[in-house]
């Protein structure tokens, strides 16, 4: 196996793990959400991930917010990463948990044209149509409605964009900085954009909720942390296909913990989900 090779397997490897950091995140937020406000959760999200990678670059010596000609690739990743789950938590507050996230799951296909775009080359059919099948699979998974109305709908599919743009300075950001650094940027911004929702809203955790809060931040900064090791390795108009798995996972965590039992679509779209991933692998190997 060369060097390119071993890169997209780590690649692949870190964004299915950070998928699987996400979703038992979910887990945090959907036991949390009952009394706990979402811009607090989102909050304290950010802020045990603002602390765990101040101390890890504070003792490794690395810098903080990059070098200055890089700062906008930080700048562009928090923002659009930030605003892209703003947008997402409104969503599935106006609209069904199913419906926000199928909308919020189509960001690799907008991943895939602005990469094209962007190269000014014609997009790559076998590629798309991994995209395309996977986000099928996912539809099967969530089964949405769509019975809701068209502005959290609308709110969904911006989510989807602005989570794509992230993801891709994302990538531009990988080739300058260190992980840590990008994820401290990330979380820092976000800290403070959520801080003055908190002091409007702020609700006092029980000790339960202290715990449950705690797990969003760590788990956050596990998912980042390998989102943005996945994309060191290779672009994100190559694997961010991958971040479908979270969908796998999620189905999996809500038969622990929420007793829900996997029907007949979900498992159609799991290996819907399955077999994209891997023939697009396949495809990544045969072209490098």
């Amino acid at each position: 196996m060369n060097n390119t090779d071993n890169n997209t397997g780590k690649a692949i490897f870190f964004i299915i793990l950070s998928s699987f950091w996400f979703s038992v995140m979910q887990v945090c937020v959907k036991f949390s959400g009952k009394n706990i406000p979402l811009m607090e959760q989102i909050f304290f999200r950010n802020l045990i991930t603002f602390f765990i990678t101040f101390f890890v670059i504070f003792k490794k010596k690395e810098s903080f917010f990059g070098k200055k000609e890089n700062r906008k690739y930080l700048f562009l990743r928090a923002f659009f990463g930030y605003t892209g789950v703003c947008c997402f938590f409104y969503a599935t507050n106006h609209m069904t948990l199913s419906d926000a996230s199928i909308l919020q799951k189509s960001s690799p296909i907008y991943i895939t044209i602005f990469s094209a775009i962007l190269a000014r080359k014609a997009l790559d059919r076998n590629k798309t149509l991994c995209v395309i099948i996977a986000f099928i699979g996912a539809m099967f998974v969530v089964r949405p409605k769509f019975d809701s109305q068209t502005f959290p709908s609308l709110i969904a599919m911006l989510s989807a964009i602005l989570t794509a743009i992230s993801h891709m300075a994302l990538s531009y950001a990988n080739k300058f900085e260190k992980p840590y650094t990008i994820v401290f940027f990330f979380s820092l911004f976000s800290t403070i954009c959520s801080f003055p929702f908190v002091v409007m809203n702020f609700v006092m955790p029980n000790i339960y909720e202290i715990f449950l809060l705690i797990g969003i931040g760590v788990f956050a900064g596990l998912g980042q942390t390998c989102l943005t090791m996945g994309y060191r390795y290779s672009p994100a108009s190559k694997v961010s296909i991958y971040t479908y798995t979270s969908v796998i996972f999620a189905a999996i965590l809500s038969i622990i913990f929420f007793n829900q039992n996997i029907g007949l679509y979900s498992f159609i779209g799991i290996v819907l989900v399955f077999i994209s991933s891997y023939y697009d692998y396949r495809l990544v190997q045969k072209h490098e």
